[in-house]
């Protein structure tokens, strides 16, 4: 799905999108989730892992 929103996070200075990769052991890339950069790191790591996307 692809959009087009784009943030900006106070805290770290990131205007625009963040990417959270989970890789496997080997370093084989299992998913990627790019998100606005407002959405805190915490939230976009809880969403990366356990494989809850918003379509």
């Amino acid at each position: 799905m692809i959009c087009k929103d784009i943030g900006l996070d106070g805290g770290t200075k990131i205007h625009g999108r963040k990417r959270f990769i989970t890789v496997e052991l080997l370093g084989l890339v299992l998913r990627v989730l790019v998100t606005s950069a407002s959405v805190p790191e915490l939230a976009g790591a809880e969403r990366a892992c356990s494989g809850r996307f918003i379509r």
